[in-house]
């Protein structure tokens, strides 16, 4: 893993660890999408799309 991925994977853990709630959500749907095709790429897209809208402006 790159340095930009390790500070994602960083960035996506602390999120997670401080909000336990949000965390069973994004579990949540992940189980919910995890039967077809490329539902690691939608779960990451997700967790992408939050880690972007808590960025400061």
């Amino acid at each position: 893993m790159d340095r930009n991925g390790e500070a994602v994977a960083d960035k996506v853990c602390s999120l997670l660890l401080k909000n336990p709630r949000q965390l069973r959500e994004i579990v949540k749907m992940g189980k919910e999408r995890m039967g077809g095709f490329g539902a690691a790429e939608r779960v990451a897209k997700l967790i992408k799309k939050e880690i972007l809208a808590r960025r400061p402006p």
